[in-house]
């Protein structure tokens, strides 16, 4: 993109070279608060940036704010700021959001703003970005536009579509790093209370979203051969029964399993007991290979059940910040005990005592 593109040249900074991005962003916000317009490069595309409501507190008509319009999304700088636009953000999508954000998918609204900040804006400047019930918000993966939104006294909006159309930049941003021969379009979701639907795919795909939206437990043992993947192998099959679906079908209803071991090998399979005596309650660990546990798993899981207070204590070790989300599977905070070189009533006595706990967590969890 260059300045020749629009109808007067516009100032440009390169982002690549110059020497404190916090120049760019003062640089930004002036031009912001000026009433100007901001064009910044992202991984998904260049975003077209300008103030919203600027033009009604200067007692101006709201068509000076050049930029905003029904496809213009509503920036935000983090997920605890959204709740003040969507006070009636509801549980389940603010897990998937938690997952997905910073980064290029849109997410529209169609109810709980009432309350919001958008009943402070400007009724013109509130319709232009779909009315008082749908608005749409953004959450880029840039350090640069989040700065832009926290230092800007003004709410800003962000469009997509093709900059040439609003008569002049102001300020253009350009990198080589952000450039993109053809981004991938970024998704848009509808919101509507704790449901959610893909409105227009593009990036992250639905099967991503499927996966980030759902509630993940993880299983922790030490080799991830015998505790952990009987644990992940009965919470499938009661989830399934529960939710009336198959195992294979849990994702399509919200819900991901999975273990893991704090000294786990690789690539094991599960031990021939294990294997054995889980095929009770109607489960099989025929395909499960080791994993090594790692903070990744960690922070993408909701709940992570471990079978001791020593895999209680390595976890936290490796991620003391996911304390809040990591227990011991058993309600009364008793050890599982590791049945590896026993007898099969060894590994049905902890396939049992782990299928008790299970039973008491889904109903913690309300299933």
């Amino acid at each position: 993109m260059s300045a020749s593109q629009f109808n007067e040249p516009a100032a440009t900074i390169d982002l690549d070279s110059i020497d404190d991005p916090r120049d760019a962003v003062h640089r930004a916000v002036a031009c912001l608060v000026e009433g100007g317009v901001v064009v910044v490069p992202t991984p998904a595309g260049d975003l077209a940036i300008s103030a919203v409501g600027r033009a009604a507190a200067e007692g101006r008509p709201a068509s000076a704010d050049r930029l905003v319009h029904a496809e213009s999304d509503l920036l935000i700088a983090d997920l605890d700021s959204l709740r003040d636009w969507v006070p009636g953000l509801r549980p389940k999508p603010a897990r998937m959001l938690a997952k997905i954000w910073p980064g290029s998918a849109r997410v529209g609204f169609r109810s709980g703003l009432k309350g919001g900040l958008l009943e402070a804006i400007a009724t013109a400047d509130a319709d232009r970005l779909g009315g008082p019930d749908s608005v749409r918000f953004a959450f880029p993966d840039s350090p640069l536009i989040r700065d832009m939104i926290v230092l800007t006294p003004f709410p800003l909006a962000a469009s997509r579509r093709g900059v040439e159309g609003f008569g002049r930049v102001d300020l253009l941003m350009r990198s080589s790093r952000a450039e993109s021969a053809s981004p991938p379009p970024a998704t848009l979701l509808g919101v509507d209370g704790e449901h959610w639907a893909v409105e227009r795919e593009g990036s992250p795909t639905i099967e991503e979203l499927r996966s980030m939206s759902a509630t993940t437990l993880l299983f922790v043992c030490t080799g991830n051969t015998c505790r952990s993947p009987m644990a992940e192998s009965i919470c499938r099959s009661l989830l399934a029964e529960r939710l009336g679906c198959g195992p294979d079908n849990l994702a399509d209803r919200g819900w991901s399993v999975a273990s893991a071991g704090v000294s786990a090998t690789d690539g094991r399979r599960a031990s021939a007991l294990a294997v054995d005596v889980v095929r009770e309650w109607g489960a099989t660990l025929i395909p499960h290979l080791s994993r090594l546990l790692t903070t990744e798993m960690l922070e993408s899981a909701d709940h992570v059940l471990v079978m001791t207070r020593e895999h209680l204590d390595r976890v936290l070790d490796l991620a003391p910040e996911f304390a809040d989300k990591v227990r011991l599977i058993h309600p009364e905070g008793l050890d599982v005990d590791d049945p590896y070189g026993g007898d099969r009533e060894t590994y049905l006595e902890a396939a049992r005592m782990i299928h008790a706990c299970l039973e008491e967590m889904l109903d913690e969890l309300g299933l």
